[in-house]
């Protein structure tokens, strides 16, 4: 049920002209988490549409969220979600093993109340951006509330102040979700997928090296991807229906993609996003290496929808998100000519939170987890080699907007 209020103790607060006004608010309840809560109109409600192995919850985004990628901080406003493998008695465990999960990270622990019960708060904890977790148990239920901002500001007191919880009106049996697992293997690539053949002697490079040792700690700067590793664009003649693409609408030359070398945050200062249609088919951007991560990102990654994670050798990892389906699974071996998905919009447990789009990223000495990395550095892909002209031509590097074709 949802209805529409105004309510000083919201407190989400407009200052107009000088006068500090009650902004518009809407109620929204969760009948199978038993959870409620009130957030200005504008902000919209996204349900969990498949059971993800830990979590199930929904998923509120700002109304700044259009046009926006999933790494920047606006990608959601907050993220509620039922941890249905934990029970109330597990949340001290729970929140040592996120914090051991994460070393040399930098999260402060401290206890706040939510609803009336004590929480458990776990700041500046790594996401796609320094994340706070809030753990807390009621109705016989283990939550976590995850805001991507490294500390409960203003903004989250107010959301939090709202949080109710009651009894379930509805088991999770009921909303019938398929399971993430089921949903990974999609439909085969639209058809041109195999038209995309390359001269081998462009791809001559074999295995890559031993991945050497590297520390998930960030240095100064960001880096290049090195020359003498072999990158193509990832996707194929069948992209979009002529081979095309770009980098935009959402590149960080518009200030959407931030982040260098955070230690707390994936890194995307380099990232593309790259428009294409649902289905077509995504490469594995490198002449070979082997799959690290294959399936729905969760937790503070979550909006990245499913992810294929791939070890490209001496420390260097590729990221794929947003994929519509995954064609890989974790550690296997990938080439250049392997179709590791298909593009989609997925994220936060939903095939349609984003428009279709590529979302990819390089990264120098970055630690993987909950289908996303964190640490290390941002690399500027250089020397990306495409086919259209003969697979010797390269972009020697990809700016804004730019157009780009297989």
């Amino acid at each position: 049920m949802k209805t529409i209020m105004r309510s000083a103790g919201v407190l989400w607060l407009l200052a107009s002209a000088g006068v500090v006004q009650a902004e518009p608010v809407q109620a929204h309840r969760d009948e199978v988490l038993g959870v409620s809560l009130s957030h200005p109109s504008e902000v919209r409600v996204v349900t969990d549409e498949v059971l993800l192995e830990q979590e199930h919850g929904f998923t509120l985004v700002p109304p700044e969220r259009e046009g926006r990628d999933a790494e920047s901080a606006d990608a959601m406003l907050m993220r509620v979600v039922w941890l249905h493998q934990e029970s109330p008695e597990t949340l001290e465990a729970a929140a040592r093993r996120f914090t051991e999960a994460f070393p040399g990270a930098d999260i402060q622990r401290r206890e706040v109340k939510v609803a009336g019960r004590q929480a458990l708060v776990l700041e500046n904890a790594p996401g796609l951006v320094p994340t706070t977790y809030v753990y807390v148990a009621a109705e016989g239920k283990l939550f976590q509330v995850i805001y991507p901002r490294p500390t409960l500001d203003e903004r989250a007191q107010g959301l939090l102040r709202t949080l109710r919880f009651e009894p379930a009106r509805q088991s999770l049996r009921a909303r019938d979700l398929p399971r993430a697992a089921d949903t990974l293997f999609g439909p085969a690539p639209k058809p041109g997928a195999e038209s995309f053949l390359r001269s081998r002697s462009a791809l001559e490079a074999g295995r890559p090296e031993k991945p050497a040792d590297v520390t998930s700690l960030a240095v100064a700067g960001c880096v290049d991807y090195p020359t003498s590793k072999y990158l193509q664009t990832p996707f194929t003649a069948a992209a979009n229906g002529n081979g095309y693409s770009k980098a935009g609408p959402s590149y960080y030359g518009q200030g959407l993609h931030t982040g260098c070398n955070n230690t707390g945050s994936q890194n995307d200062y380099y990232a593309l996003d790259m428009p294409l249609r649902t289905g077509d088919a995504v490469l594995n951007p490198s002449n070979g290496g082997t799959v690290v991560w294959a399936g729905w990102a969760s937790g503070g990654w979550a909006s990245l929808g499913r992810t294929v994670i791939i070890d490209q050798g001496n420390g260097y990892k590729s990221l794929a998100a947003h994929l519509n389906s995954i064609n890989v699974a974790s550690g296997q071996y990938v080439n250049a000519d392997s179709v590791i998905g298909t593009a989609g919009g997925s994220g936060n447990g939903s095939n349609t939170y984003w428009g279709p789009h590529l979302h990819q990223g390089l990264y120098i000495n970055a630690a993987v987890s909950g289908g996303g990395t964190y640490g290390g550095q941002s690399a500027q892909p250089t020397n990306v080699h495409y086919c259209r002209s003969g697979c010797a031509n390269y972009y020697s590097f990809i700016g804004n907007q730019q157009s780009l074709s297989y």
